[in-house]
């Protein structure tokens, strides 16, 4: 929250503790006037004057509401702890209090609080629960890695509090189930039959906190996962998309994800496959892809991952997103994973790739309308029927059957706008997501978190300046100088040095 500048000089001359933390409530009492801070005379009720004490005084102000929801909130019974954002509201008579804090209240701008300067005991231990399984989703290092990042922006705890964390533009809930001040035996309580003390309000500043993470309140059905040599049925509603993971562990095999029409159940849908090789991309869509297969009306859609790929890596979990393209409707669709002893043809590659080659003889010719070559005996027949059934699409050029067209300016030439606002057509788009996009995620030097690249700067900036400790000697020192150190004590060069594995 934001206090007024006059506030800063009276918390100094009264010597309130650091951190600053006040328990934020609603003025029950509405006749009451805020009272002044700048008014010195003597009077037996300090709380009616604004001053500010260490103890349990009061002190009155106008609430008024912020978008800003930088300070950290916690709840108990009708009050809310806040830190202090800065003393830079505009009134004396009037603290700024996070958006979220009004409607938490039920607060309306000019409506009286409360606020109670407070002392936190120093917690040593906090469970914390996510909202739902997409928490899970994320690689074990990053959940670990941003939690602790979100941590060290709060002073302070509570149990009923919620920690919202975002990452690559994903938004996660967590939160704070049980509590414990340091000096208390987070254990113990189940044997007292007394939990009180896992239900109060702890300072993590400059303490020792061991955070343990509870099973997510909603469980999503888990991703199915199909192995290599596995086939298995999916129902598909028309311009829907299901995920799937696919395990593989071989690094030296040819991996083929095919899905076609099912036979069983005569279905004729046109399936379209897209894969992605990371967990920061689980759900990958027509957007959002490293592979695809998504060209040309079909029965079948097929992708193979090879080492060839640049980005293929074994033992390695892949992301499969199966689509039934909307003009086509519902559709079942027999997916298979299977290995293959040699390539077949690239993915995504439309079926007109060999066109300048085929029928290639002595005296064959190029056909004016789609470039193959034919036999000058067979060229009168050929160009009427190619006329007849092909089509040159008007922005790329490339001829294809009359019926794909359709489908490949839908797919190839629209404009799908990127996360950070750019707009371009899906395969320049992929490019700019893996190459230049800024909000794509880099990894910091000094800790395990993928940031985006915008925000490294700032954050490598943080997390440069914190304590580090050399795994290998015990030595202590700011993260930004121990790559040095491993370097000239331990003899092991910066490219090989990594976060938590010679330091944490």
């Amino acid at each position: 929250m934001v206090l007024p500048p006059a506030w800063l000089q009276r918390i100094v001359d009264k010597q309130v503790p650091f951190p600053l933390t006040f328990l934020v409530e609603p003025q029950v009492d509405k006749s009451i006037r805020p009272p002044s801070p700048h008014n010195d005379d003597d009077d037996d009720d300090e709380t009616d004057n604004g001053d500010i004490d260490d103890s349990d005084d009061e002190v009155k102000r106008m609430g008024e509401s912020d978008g800003d929801n930088d300070d950290a909130e916690t709840t108990t019974g009708s009050g809310v702890y806040l830190g202090v954002l800065d003393f830079e509201s505009p009134s004396e008579d009037m603290v700024i209090l996070p958006e979220a804090t009004m409607k938490q209240l039920g607060l309306s701008n000019g409506d009286g609080v409360v606020l109670t300067s407070v002392q936190l005991p120093p917690g040593a231990f906090v469970k914390l629960q996510p909202h739902d399984s997409h928490w899970l989703e994320l690689e074990e290092t990053s959940r670990k890695a941003l939690l602790e990042w979100e941590l060290r922006k709060h002073q302070f705890l509570y149990p009923g509090q919620l920690l919202r964390l975002s990452h690559n533009q994903v938004d996660y809930q967590l939160r704070v189930v049980e509590c414990h001040r340091a000096n208390a035996n987070h254990n113990d309580n189940d044997d007292n039959g007394d939990d009180s003390k896992a239900n109060e309000a702890i300072a993590i500043v400059d303490t020792d906190l061991t955070t343990e993470v509870a099973p997510p309140l909603v469980v999503a059905e888990p991703m199915p996962q199909l192995a290599v040599g596995e086939t298995r049925d999916f129902h598909v509603a028309a311009g829907e998309l299901v995920h799937f993971g696919v395990a593989i562990e071989d690094p030296n095999t040819r991996v083929v994800i095919e899905a076609r029409n099912s036979e069983m159940l005569q279905s004729k849908g046109d399936p379209d496959l897209y894969v992605s090789h990371t967990a920061d991309l689980c759900q990958p869509s027509h957007e959002a892809f490293t592979w695809c297969s998504d060209q040309t009306p079909d029965d079948t859609a097929r992708v193979e991952l090879s080492q060839d790929d640049v980005y293929f890596s074994a033992p390695n979990t892949y992301f499969v997103g199966l689509r039934a393209y909307p003009s086509a409707g519902d559709a079942v669709f027999s997916v298979s994973v299977t290995s293959a002893s040699k390539k077949t043809r690239n993915n995504g590659s439309n079926n007109n790739s060999d066109a300048k080659t085929s029928g290639a003889s002595s005296n064959a010719k190029e056909c004016s309308h789609c470039g193959r070559l034919i036999p000058a005996s067979s060229m009168v027949m050929h160009e009427m029927q190619c006329r007849r059934r092909q089509a040159r699409c008007p922005q790329c050029n490339r001829v294809m059957r009359k019926e794909h067209i359709d489908k490949h300016v839908a797919l190839e030439h629209a404009l799908i706008e990127c996360a950070c606002g750019v707009k371009l057509e899906q395969g320049p788009l992929q490019v700019h997501r893996r190459q230049e996009c800024r909000l794509r995620l880099v990894q910091c030097i000094y800790c395990p978190l993928r940031v985006a690249l915008e925000q490294r700067g700032e954050h490598q900036g943080e997390c440069g300046a914190r304590q580090a400790t050399c795994l290998h000697c015990g030595a202590g020192m700011q993260r930004k100088q121990i790559y040095r150190h491993i370097e000239r004590t331990h003899g092991k060069s910066r490219r090989e040095a990594k976060p938590g594995v010679d330091f944490h």
